[in-house]
């Protein structure tokens, strides 16, 4: 059994580590929780390559230094009436 089995979507790539670089085509998504650490599935942080506008949930370019290498990265956006997707201005 996965240790993600209950929380994956089979389209969407979880990395062991944050990645050096971002695969071109893709970005670095990570979930809503607040206390990011680096590695993935500690204290329910969650972080995943995902498509640059994914269908099922809205992202936004994330503010924090959870990955400071990365040029930026993205959360998943809880509130949906104030967010934007991936690419479009508010």
């Amino acid at each position: 059994m996965s240790l993600y089995a209950l929380d994956v979507a089979p389209s969407h790539d979880y990395p062991l580590s944050i990645p050096a670089a971002v695969p071109a085509g893709k970005v670095l998504v990570h979930n809503h929780v607040t206390r990011p650490t680096p590695r993935n599935g500690a204290h329910g942080f969650r972080y995943w390559l995902d498509d640059p506008s994914p269908t099922d949930y809205v992202v936004e370019v994330c503010p924090c230094d959870w990955a400071p290498e990365l040029p930026e990265h993205y959360r998943v956006l809880r509130d949906l009436e104030t967010s934007t997707r991936v690419g479009q201005a508010s």
